[in-house]
């Protein structure tokens, strides 16, 4: 986040990859935003909205409502100092990595309110590190995370959907 709509203004915040932003105004690739009670500018391309419940396909952005950054590439950030490799591992002979986040299970929930605890015990059944509520009109990040679980709710925050991205 930036003082002013443009890069020659000073880095006031750093907003985490997910975070949610206030959007007040966009102009020429620059949105006014809010985060984290702070005031200042983001680049638009760097901000997504969530798709609807029941849609396909992007939203054209919109003037208000919630935003989530995104990071399209991961080389965006300074490189890490220099590292060794590590040291060569044989992985033949090593299990698979199992995915973190399943659906089994989920369509239970279809339908729920999605309060705390109905959230937490989704989250539990489908083994997800993480888990974030969609509401109609919000924005998300577009990138895919296989320990994350996705819960799209409608206007009445009832569960429509349940996904792991």
């Amino acid at each position: 986040m930036r003082s002013g709509p443009g890069t020659q203004y000073r880095v006031i915040a750093t907003i985490p990859r997910g975070g949610r932003v206030e959007v007040i105004n966009c102009s020429r690739g620059w949105c006014d935003l809010i985060w984290s009670g702070r005031r200042g500018y983001a680049s638009a391309r760097f901000l997504s909205r969530a798709v609807a419940p029941g849609t396909r396909g992007g939203v054209p952005p919109r003037v208000g409502g919630s935003f989530e950054i995104i990071i399209p590439f991961p080389g965006i950030q300074p490189p890490p100092r220099y590292r060794p490799a590590p040291p060569h591992r044989d992985w033949r002979h090593e299990r698979p990595r199992r995915a973190e986040c399943t659906e089994r299970g989920l369509r239970r929930f279809l339908g729920e309110r999605a309060a705390r605890h109905t959230v937490a015990r989704a989250r539990e059944r489908s083994r997800a590190r993480s888990v974030r509520v969609v509401r109609p009109g919000d924005f998300i990040t577009r990138d895919y995370r296989h320990d994350r679980l996705t819960i799209e709710v409608d206007r009445r925050h009832r569960i429509v959907d349940l996904r792991c991205y």
